[in-house]
């Protein structure tokens, strides 16, 4: 019930002002980040032979990365920074990244009403955090508790991201921070040959949270609709046999 009401929610603020929704709409996450990430099965058998000889050991992540905090819109990054393995990424941090943010937002985004969106992480939603952003005067957008469908840095940016890094090996957490830069620029910049907002792609991602916003309600609906024909052909049946009897 909860998710569905928050999905309807969000299908009203796209309903009431459309485009100028996703326009204002900046949503972050935060992320571990490997010094050396191997593929996935999937990704594996793309570049297998069909005689190469099955795999006898798993290779696994390596122990050592680094914390990457993201905020992005349909216009690009907004705001990244890292925290180093062993730091605690708990309110007080994300307030101090919140505060960055809101600087930010002015700087690069000065006609934008931004509207924030981020997951249900305890940092995210700790009380003291909705009061640093009550005076950061930041509107949330609901979310969903278990719904990473819902959450566009989830289901898009961070693993897109994961996919490009994946084989990559860092030396160290500058050259992850350096890759992570690296891949930004190249996939963002206004400039840049494989440029994807001018396919439009990163804009149609945040659609998907309104597109699937409404799927969830018309779900649910069908669900509603199902359960009371099933309740009054029961009551059908039951009316028969008394009859019968």
């Amino acid at each position: 019930m909860q998710r569905k009401t928050m999905c309807a929610e969000l299908l009203k603020h796209y309903e009431k002002e459309g485009e100028e929704f996703i326009h204002r709409f900046v949503t972050g996450d935060e992320s571990w980040v490997h010094h050396y990430d191997p593929e996935n099965k999937r990704q594996s058998m793309k570049y297998r032979h069909k005689s190469s000889p099955p795999r006898k050991f798993k290779v696994v992540a390596s122990a050592r990365k680094v914390t990457l905090i993201v905020f992005w819109d349909s216009e690009g990054i907004v705001h990244i920074e890292f925290l180093k393995q062993g730091n605690t990424f708990n309110s007080e941090r994300y307030i101090s990244t919140l505060r960055k943010l809101s600087v930010r937002l002015k700087r690069v985004r000065p006609t934008k009403h931004a509207i924030l969106h981020h997951d249900n992480a305890r940092p995210h939603t700790s009380r003291q955090t909705e009061k640093a952003l009550h005076k950061m005067n930041l509107v949330v957008l609901p979310h969903p508790s278990y719904s990473p469908d819902l959450a566009p840095s989830d289901f898009y940016l961070l693993r897109k991201l994961k996919e490009h890094l994946r084989r990559n090996h860092c030396e160290s957490d500058e050259d992850v921070e350096a890759a992570v830069r690296h891949w930004f620029r190249c996939t963002f910049s206004p400039t840049a040959c494989v440029n994807l907002f001018n396919t439009g792609v990163p804009t149609e991602a945040l659609v998907v949270v309104v597109v699937v916003a409404a799927a969830a309600a018309a779900a649910a609906a069908v669900v509603v609709v199902v359960v009371v024909v099933v309740v009054v052909v029961v009551v059908v049946v039951v009316v028969v046999v008394v009859v019968v009897e």
